[in-house]
């Protein structure tokens, strides 16, 4: 998501920022979706949990989850929020970010990046923001928000 506001000196705002979800169960069970934010009345979905090697398919979330087991996509984005996890090729895929999906794993790597974030410059300086998780030892990313 991304937005104006003009914050009025004095005045409180508040915001609930979510956390990121657990893993999944040893190899038998997705990761856990990351719970949603909200601000200025709006709410950011949390991030889908990664698929596991019995499911294969991430969960889909604000960024959906990368895909572990077989060739099929990986969980959906949330429009105007994030984008879908990777494709498994025969290693993971990387876990979808607010600005891109997450990479397809590539047969033996052990590598595959996650979507890219936005940058933001709130505090000043220009950053990136809200990147997918990326594929380390063939274990799936789980996109973050």
């Amino acid at each position: 998501m991304t937005g104006t506001t003009t914050l009025t000196g004095g005045s409180v705002y508040s915001f609930v920022v979510g956390g990121g979800g657990a893993a999944g169960a040893g190899s038998t069970t997705n990761g856990n979706n990351g719970s949603n934010s909200t601000g200025f009345g709006l709410t950011s979905i949390g991030g889908g949990g990664g698929g596991s090697n019995n499911t294969g398919s991430g969960n889909s979330g604000g960024s959906g989850g990368g895909n572990a087991n077989n060739s099929t996509a990986g969980g959906a984005g949330t429009s105007g929020q994030g984008y879908a996890g990777g494709q498994n090729g025969g290693s993971g895929g990387g876990g979808g970010g607010a600005g891109a999906a997450g990479g397809t794993g590539v047969s033996n790597y052990n590598g595959m990046a996650g979507g890219v974030g936005l940058s933001s410059a709130i505090t000043g300086s220009a950053t990136y923001y809200a990147g997918g998780g990326i594929v380390t030892g063939k274990q799936i990313g789980r996109a973050h928000v």
